[in-house]
């Protein structure tokens, strides 16, 4: 028998995803350091402020996160 999620947004910045998940916003950057966090970023042509600028927002990548869990 599967497990259903509902998942609130395909992705979601550090600060959101530490307050899901009663962490430190520190403690989540840290595990996204590490690789222990899917990492979903940008592409240049969604990006708002700068196209063309190499400085990149990385997010949480929810649905990969869910998807690896699921299948654990």
């Amino acid at each position: 028998m599967g497990v259903s999620f509902a998942i609130q947004a395909p992705f979601v910045s550090a600060a959101k995803f530490a307050e899901m998940t009663g962490q430190k916003e520190s403690q989540v950057s840290e595990q996204m350091k590490n690789g222990q966090l899917p990492e979903f970023i940008l592409p240049p042509s969604v990006r708002q402020k700068d196209p063309s600028s190499t400085r990149r927002k990385k997010f949480i990548n929810l649905v990969r996160l869910y998807a690896d869990a699921q299948e654990a």
